[in-house]
């Protein structure tokens, strides 16, 4: 005799378990951009750059470290707001706004 087999509790661990995957990821390229914008201070402080180019930089070299893959993560409110943090502090940053 065959019995049923209760699969909600492997399909709950997967879920779990595919979130903190994609929770990691998102940590781990935020961490990767914060030390691009960290090795492009120089860049940030120089005086001759315009806010523009500098901007245009920040979105070619560290926005595109942040989103890397973001297009296969389940977006959860705790993400978003993460990535915003990091932004808003980027662009302080960036106008040198401390």
């Amino acid at each position: 005799m065959i019995s049923e087999i209760d699969t909600s509790s492997v399909v709950d661990e997967t879920e779990s378990a595919k979130v903190t995957t994609e929770s990691q990821m998102a940590e781990c390229s935020r961490v990767d951009a914060g030390s691009i914008m960290a090795q492009l201070d120089n860049v940030w402080r120089q005086q001759r750059l315009s806010l523009s180019i500098k901007l245009r930089i920040y979105t070619s070299l560290v926005q595109s470290v942040v989103l890397y893959g973001s297009e296969t993560w389940t977006m959860h409110k705790v993400d978003s707001d993460r990535i915003q943090s990091f932004h808003m502090q980027a662009l302080r940053r960036i106008l040198g706004i401390r």
